[in-house]
């Protein structure tokens, strides 16, 4: 994987990307309720949405994802919190 395939890759996936974003705006769960976030047994979850295989954890929400490179060389892990905050939100914005 070069920087160059990296950017390719991602501005390939760029329109994807920000609707996730957007989706994970629109409806925020509070922690340890992120049925709908996660590829939990209670919601469909965005890892399984884009075709990413996943392993159960055992637990009500949490989950392992594995993306297999086609090549030789470093393993990288990513973990990532999506739970939202709760916050009152002062821009009169919904």
């Amino acid at each position: 994987m070069t920087p160059e395939w990296l950017a390719k890759e991602a501005g390939r996936r760029l329109r994807r990307l920000i609707e996730i974003r957007r989706e994970l705006h629109r409806h925020p769960e509070l922690s340890m309720q992120e049925y709908e976030t996660e590829d939990s047994p209670k919601g469909p979850g965005i890892f399984g949405g884009a075709g990413i295989p996943t392993i159960p954890v055992g637990l009500p929400v949490g989950v392992l994802a594995e993306i297999e490179g086609g090549g030789h060389g470093p393993t990288i892990a990513l973990r990532a919190d999506l739970d939202a905050l709760l916050v009152k939100e002062e821009t009169g914005q919904p």
